[in-house]
């Protein structure tokens, strides 16, 4: 919601208010969603699918700020559980997509 990563199913469809919400669909459109999207395939991150819209989404909003996340800040981001574990994968992609 307004460039801010945000757990969907943790905000009411009545609290959104004016706030422009983008969701997976919208990453194809986005420079850095791009970025991401490709990163992820040639990691490759992809195996279960369980994670995969919410991380990505996640990834998508970490790059613009810090333009170049430490690994620390990929940590802190990327807190959807991932059944596969599949973590290290997911924090190189990041930093590939942020690179």
């Amino acid at each position: 919601m307004d460039g801010q990563a945000t757990r969907s199913c943790q905000v009411t469809v009545d609290s959104v208010g004016n706030a422009k919400v983008e969701t997976i669909e919208a990453a194809g459109a986005d420079p850095v969603g791009r970025r991401v999207v490709g990163a992820w395939i040639a990691a490759p991150v992809p195996q279960c699918g369980y994670c995969q819209s919410g991380r990505v989404m996640a990834a998508t909003a970490l790059p613009r700020e810090p333009p170049k996340p430490s690994d620390d800040d990929i940590a802190s981001a990327m807190t959807n559980l991932c059944r596969c574990g599949t973590c290290n994968a997911i924090a190189a992609a990041v930093r590939h997509a942020a690179a």
